[in-house]
């Protein structure tokens, strides 16, 4: 049986989007057991800019897998991504684990970090964010450019 890595690689390769414009990719890997949607603002051959990606568990989670050892599977196994992750906060009462980039990218006042959201542990949403030190700003999610194999590492890495 091949990696969920592998078959969503495999899957997007063989995915011909009818244009390049905004556009969503859904697919269920049952074998791996998760389902995957990825929103792209704009989609090429070799990858596109990712606005969003989730991974829904539609099988059982391993059997004693806290939402504490997932975020921090989760931050020492996700690769593909600009910035290393890091667990930022777990509300177990709420049961949301919040990460963030361990160091964001840093553009004059400008800050652009990954934030990945993982509910229980049965999925996970990653997107990026620009934040702006200047008083009374705001956060803005702003797309990030993935290739079709930079998809397959990130996704690898939320597997437990």
């Amino acid at each position: 049986m091949n990696s969920l890595a592998d078959q969503v690689r495999q899957s997007l390769s063989d995915w011909k989007p009818a244009s390049g414009d905004a556009v969503t990719f859904g697919q269920a890997f049952p074998d791996a057991g998760w389902q995957l949607s990825i929103a792209f603002e704009k989609s090429e051959s070799l990858g596109g800019s990712v606005q969003r990606l989730e991974l829904d568990r539609t099988a059982d989670a391993p059997a004693g897998l806290t939402l504490n050892a997932w975020a921090e599977s989760v931050a020492n196994r996700v690769s593909g991504l600009l910035e290393k992750l890091k667990v930022h906060e777990i509300d177990d009462l709420e049961g949301v684990a919040m990460l963030r980039s361990e160091g964001p990218q840093v553009r004059g006042t400008a800050r652009n970090y990954y934030e990945v959201e993982l509910t229980g542990t049965e999925k996970a949403t990653v997107e990026r964010y620009r934040g702006d030190t200047t008083p009374g700003s705001r956060r803005e999610r702003i797309p990030f450019a993935l290739t079709y194999e930079g998809i397959g590492q990130v996704v690898e890495g939320f597997g437990s």
